[in-house]
This record gives C-alpha cells, structure tokens and sequence, in this order.
C-alpha cells in the first residue's frame, strides 16, 4: 500500500488527502466539493462512520470503524488520514491499516501463487487480460478499440481499468487474474510479466518512449514475452535491451470502427478541421517544457531549416541542462512543436474554413480564433469529420495517427505532415493528401486523393493485430 500519511484534522483541510471521517455530516460535506489531487486528478474519497447515507456522491464511502477490514475487498485507495476529535482514534487507525496491509501483502502472495501454479487449457476458448491506467487516455482508447475487437471476434476479455477513485496496483492486477486466469495478456508501454503464469502469452506495445526502454534497466524478458512498436525508433530501443528480433512485431494504431456510425446524415463542408491537443500542455513529459525559451527557438528552426537528427542532437548538447534525457527532443519535444506549427500553418494559410478542437489550444494567438472546444471520443469526433472535407493529421514520426483512421472511415480526406524524421512505411499516398510545408498544405486543400480515402481504415484494423497474437498463442510461439 505504500507509505501512510497520517494527518489529524479540526476545522478547514489545508491539504487533500483520502480521509475517514468520525462525523459523516462532515465527511458528506467534503465529498459534495469532489476535491481532486496529484498529478491526475484523484477524487478525494471520504469514507466515514455511522449509519449508512442515502444517495451518496460516488466518492462517500460507508466504511463502519468495527469493520476497517472491508477495506481488502474494495478497489478504491485506502485513507490516508483521519478527522477526528478524541486522540486515541489515530493511533487505533494507524494500527488498524498497517494490520491491514500485512494481510494484504499475504493475499497477494496467495495470488501469485495461484497465478503461478494453476494448469492453463489452452484447448479452451482464449481468455484475454488487458490493464490500462484511466488517465493515459491514447493508451486508454487504444486497449479499449483491443479489447472491443476482441470481443467482437468472440473471446472473453477482463478489462482492468481504474478511475480517479482507485490505483490499479499490482495488487489488484494480481487478484483480478488470479479469479480470471488469462491465456493471453496485453499492455501498453509496461511489461507486467513478473506476476503472470509462465504459461500465459504475454504482449507489450510499445507506442511511446517510456524511460524503461531508454534507462539501465534489464528487461526480464520470458519465453512467452513478444514484444510490438509503433516506431522504427522504439524498435531500435528493443534491440539495444537486447530482445531478439525474432519476437519483434511492428504494430500501428487503428480504431474501433463502430464507434463511429451514425444514425444521422450530416452535410459534408468545404472545410478542414484539426482534431488532437496540444502535447506541450497536457502530454508528459513535454508539458515541463512549454515555458523553457528553446521551444521558440526550436520553432523557428522548424520554419527556416530542414531538420536532421545530427541537427537535434546538437541542439540537445546547447540545451543538455534544460533537458532531462536527450531522446526528449525527438520523441517529445520536437513532436510538440511540429504539432503546433503546423497547426498554426493551417490556420494561417487555408483558403477554407477552419477548425480545431482540443485541449490547450485556446491561449495560442494564430489557433484561437478558430478554437471549437473538446470533443469527446466516438460520437462526437464523428460528427465533426463526417462534416467535414479534410482532415489535419501531423506528427513527426509517423504517418498511420488515430486521427487518419478516424477521417478515412468518415469518409474525410486525411491531409498528413510528412517530416524527414518519419521512418514509418506507408502505403496509402493515393488515399490521401500528403504535405511538407505551409506552401504546399495550401495548394493540397483545392485538391482530392487519386484514390478513395476509406481504403485505409479497410486495409488497417485491429482484426489483424489480433490475429498475429493469436497465431503466436496457437503455434506456441
């Protein structure tokens, strides 16, 4: 459970922490200001004493002082702290969840033993765990569209996802396969394999340049670990933590494609819209950046120079103090700023209506004015693109984004930046409009594709990405 702060309470909170409450009037009280801390926005729960209230918000907690040990069967944090009047209640609390914890370091034992020695029948149909943290939203999408098609295609899947009222530890990871025993698991940018059944198949995408892949570490990689990229750079990491190319799989996003039917016709617009945020406020680790003077200075290099990797490894070393890792610059930094600038072309140079919709967008002077909001994953989004022409996608590395599934399926004609730092394999250039400057994402808006746009959500599905981990489950290997 980690360390536990304990903080005694009376009068107003000076700091948020998950609370029990003597007093439920109290603990009601606080929970209707649905407090948030830490970096992604927990809800404060407050748990409380007495008898049960009716209609409770979701973060009021009934959790009676002679029965703490509820706490094991739930999956929301445990508190932290406690309100009280009388003394003698901290030390009791105190007791009571370090004993608490002991057990719970026990059950998980017993779950990994479970884990760890219960026969897999892989004659039965294959049963798949897939993990993901609520806050990482591309992630979130991305094992979501997973976990969906896999559904579709008939296996049974547990999607393990927390909310900002619960951590997705090892320990809830470890209970939750213990009860589901998976043939098959999936995780973003994690390995998770040291909990897991050395018969289970286990699959890690990486799609971004987590620090594992880039610090000291060891991988401990087992036989039934296979490993997928999004990027020939994060491929290369792989190598260089020593995982045979033999168990190497390149792997682009896709979507799921129901999502995205509408019951609706929606008049098409000559117009083009740029869907995504700003990595430079909302994306970590670019956000500690946004107020560093090299990011301007980055921006206008884009705009007058071509840029080279010789050419950001230069500038990592006149920056080196203001950079924690030098593989921010072209995974992190150099992405953010391509995103904005380019954003920036369109606003600045399209002789159609523009839209751009997002987070961190509205306080850039050249995108404000044609700032529409945030729109919601599905529905929303669709309803955009399909009134919509064209499409913005932009990013420095590769040209298969979310963004170019969505608009293709929509029947909108994706408008892809290609940078010289873009290494991935495409295969659609008459299904779309390509472009490498402000110039020429100009002249493309008076033009269409050689060939229809929605080839490329039929050619790239996530049928296909599950088929190849099926087939390595099915072959043994």
């Amino acid at each position: 459970m980690g360390n536990i702060n304990f903080l005694k309470i009376r009068g107003q909170m000076n700091i948020i922490e998950d609370t029990y409450f003597m007093d439920k009037n109290k603990a009601l009280s606080v929970a209707l200001k649905e407090n948030k801390f830490g970096p992604y926005g927990n809800l404060q729960l407050c748990y409380y004493d007495g008898s049960v209230i009716a209609d409770g918000p979701k973060n009021l907690i009934h959790l009676p002082w002679e029965q703490m040990e509820l706490l094991l069967a739930m999956d929301t944090r445990w508190p932290t702290s406690i309100d009280c009047e009388n003394d003698s209640y901290e030390k009791i609390f105190i007791e009571t969840l370090e004993a608490l914890n002991t057990r719970k370091i026990q059950q998980h034992q017993e779950f990994l033993t479970t884990l760890k020695t219960t026969p897999l029948d892989f004659s039965e149909p294959l049963r798949v765990y897939i993990a993901v943290e609520h806050y990482a939203k591309v992630v979130r999408h991305a094992s979501e569209n997973v976990a969906n098609t896999f559904r579709a295609l008939g296996y049974q899947v547990f999607f393990d996802m927390n909310d900002t009222t619960e951590d997705l530890t090892d320990y809830r990871r470890a209970k939750n396969m213990a009860s589901f025993l998976p043939h098959l698991c999936l995780t973003i940018n994690r390995l998770h394999n040291l909990q897991i059944s050395d018969e289970t198949y286990n699959f890690i995408w990486f799609q971004d340049p987590t620090l594992i892949l880039y610090d000291s570490s060891t991988f401990n990689v087992r036989d039934r670990d296979y490993f997928f990229y999004l990027i020939e750079p994060l491929k290369d990491a792989l190598i260089k933590k020593n995982i045979p190319d033999f168990k190497t799989f390149y792997q682009p996003f896709s979507i799921d494609y129901q999502q995205y039917n509408l019951d609706v016709v929606i008049e098409r617009q000559e117009k083009i819209v740029f869907i995504g945020q700003n990595y430079f406020e909302v994306v970590s680790p670019t956000i500690e950046y946004k107020e560093c003077d090299f990011v301007q200075e980055l921006a206008e290099m884009f705009n007058t120079m071509t840029i080279t990797p010789a050419l950001l490894s230069d500038f990592y070393q006149k920056h080196a103090s203001s950079i924690r890792r030098q593989e921010h610059i072209e995974m992190h930094i150099y992405p953010a700023v391509v995103r904005c600038e380019v954003v920036k072309w369109m606003c600045l140079h399209s002789d159609i209506p523009v839209e751009v919709y997002g987070y961190g967008w509205e306080n850039i002077p050249e995108i404000a004015p044609y700032y529409k909001g945030v729109l919601t994953y599905g529905e929303e989004i669709a309803k955009v693109l399909y009134g919509s022409k064209y499409s913005l996608a932009c990013h420095s590395q590769f040209y298969y984004q979310q963004r170019v599934f969505e608009a293709s399926y929509c029947g909108c004609i994706p408008v892809i930046y290609e940078d010289i730092l873009n290494s991935e394999s495409f295969h659609h250039h008459n299904n779309s409009l390509i472009f490498k400057n402000s110039k020429e994402l100009k002249a493309s808006l008076r033009t269409a594709p050689s060939e229809d746009p929605f080839k490329i959500s039929q050619d790239m599905s996530y049928q296909g990405f599950i088929e190849k981990m099926v087939s390595i489950v099915k072959n043994g290997g």
